[in-house]
């Protein structure tokens, strides 16, 4: 299978608003992935970008991890099996940063 291929695979799968498995990033990063996928389609002899998912990859996988480490961090279990875990410990304070 060709890279065009593969790479209209991946809008398909991943980032069409129409896909039961549609990762959680912009609309804007989605909307500039479609106008670099759309002449693909039409023209085999346009050239494909090789950074075409490179910002949806970044932006969607430090937003998840961000997402999901601190619903986990803040879960009731999670604080009291930490708790447990820790007792008679120092506190630990983590920070996220962006």
């Amino acid at each position: 299978m060709d890279r065009i291929t593969h790479a209209t695979r991946i809008f398909e799968t991943y980032l069409d608003n129409s896909s039961p498995l549609e990762i959680n990033v912009s609309s804007d990063l989605i909307s500039d992935a479609r106008k670099k996928i759309s002449p693909l389609k039409s023209n085999k002899d346009f050239e494909l970008d090789p950074a075409l998912f490179d910002a949806l990859l970044e932006q969607g996988i430090v937003v998840n991890l961000i997402d999901t480490y601190s619903r986990f961090f803040h879960w009731d279990q999670f604080k009291r099996h930490n708790a447990k875990r820790n007792k008679g410990k120092a506190e630990v304070k983590v920070q996220i940063v962006q």
